[in-house]
């Protein structure tokens, strides 16, 4: 960190991994970064998209308000979150196609209860795949 901050140009290379047993389905693979700290802070990192698709924002269900909240983008594929809901978390995510179409994507109870840093879970999920 003392001598900057290095610049980084990366090209996206779309990906057609399908573990075994999500075989036809689209998956979303992300992981409870370790500087998570149950029940106060929420830390995301996307760690696979199926297809020619990226996710371009992150919303936690908050069911005692009834509406989503965006997750923080913290930088590339890290999201992040103070004070997360309590109880099992839905996500929603917006993805968007290497054409340019952007829609959201649902995936219920993705996060459990009782969730710890370093864990990753696999949201299976309706992504658009462009030819």
């Amino acid at each position: 960190m003392s001598y900057g901050v290095v610049e980084v140009e990366y090209k996206r290379i779309s990906c057609n991994y399908y573990p075994t047993h999500h075989i036809n389905n689209s998956v979303i693979t992300y992981k409870i970064s370790e500087h998570s700290n149950y029940p106060y802070y929420l830390a995301l990192t996307i760690l696979h998209v199926s297809g020619k698709n990226d996710i371009t924002a992150v919303e936690l269900w908050q069911k005692e308000t009834n509406q989503w909240k965006a997750m923080r983008r913290v930088y590339g594929a890290v999201w992040d979150m103070a004070n997360p809901p309590r109880g099992p978390i839905t996500l929603r995510f917006q993805a968007t196609t290497n054409l340019g179409y952007t829609y959201w994507v649902y995936s219920t109870n993705a996060i459990p209860k009782l969730w710890k840093a370093g864990a990753a879970y696999q949201a299976n999920v309706k992504l658009i795949i462009p030819k």
